[in-house]
Order: structure tokens, then C-alpha cells, then sequence
């Protein structure tokens, strides 16, 4: 049987958000963020259990996505202590984006 990779007229919202919402690291980090309004990425790496890279990683992919924002532009964040949180309503679009495309409407 082939692999679906990507079925034909997935919408570009849909895709980000299985992307985005599709990853146990990203979900933990989202959840993480909307508990605590913001955090730096110290305090996101030891509240999700992971190394600050990997959640760096992960934070920029979801910034890509425009689910969360840094308090600093991406040039001028070397050295500080950026801190991370989610776009008020961004995650609940995504999730409501997802929720519709799965069921049809």
C-alpha cells in the first residue's frame, strides 16, 4: 500500500498545523508557554525536561508557524534572555483549522 504523505488540497493552515500540533516536544513547549504566559529558554528547557537546543529547535519552528513569539526580533537575540510566549489565539485557530479539515466542515 503507498504511503500518504500529503493528500492532494490540504489546505497550507492544515499542514502547518499538523506540523506544529503533531509533535510531542511542540505540544509540551505550547503547553508549557500557555500555563505560564511566558518563559525564557532556561526555564522552557527545564520545565519540558529537554536540552535548550532542542527546544530552541522546536521554538523556531513554531515561530515559523505563528504560534509563538520572541519578546526580542530574531537578529537581536544573542546573548539576552528572550522570552518566549504563545500568539494570543493563534493555537486555538490552529487546533479549530485541524478540528474542521479532520471532520469535514
Amino acid at each position: 500500500m503507498p504511503r500518504l504523505t500529503t493528500p492532494p488540497g490540504l489546505p497550507r493552515g492544515v499542514e502547518i498545523a499538523i506540523d506544529a500540533l503533531g509533535n510531542r516536544a511542540r505540544i509540551e513547549i505550547l503547553r508549557a508557554l500557555s500555563r505560564s504566559q511566558s518563559l525564557t529558554l532556561p526555564e522552557l528547557a527545564e520545565t519540558v525536561g529537554a536540552t535548550s537546543v532542542s527546544v530552541l529547535k522546536h521554538l523556531r519552528r513554531l515561530e515559523a508557524h505563528g504560534l509563538v513569539v520572541a519578546d526580542e526580533p530574531p537578529g537581536l537575540r544573542q546573548g539576552k534572555h528572550v522570552r518566549w510566549s504563545v500568539i494570543p489565539g493563534a493555537l486555538d485557530r490552529a487546533v479549530r483549522m485541524l478540528s474542521d479539515y479532520v471532520s469535514g466542515r
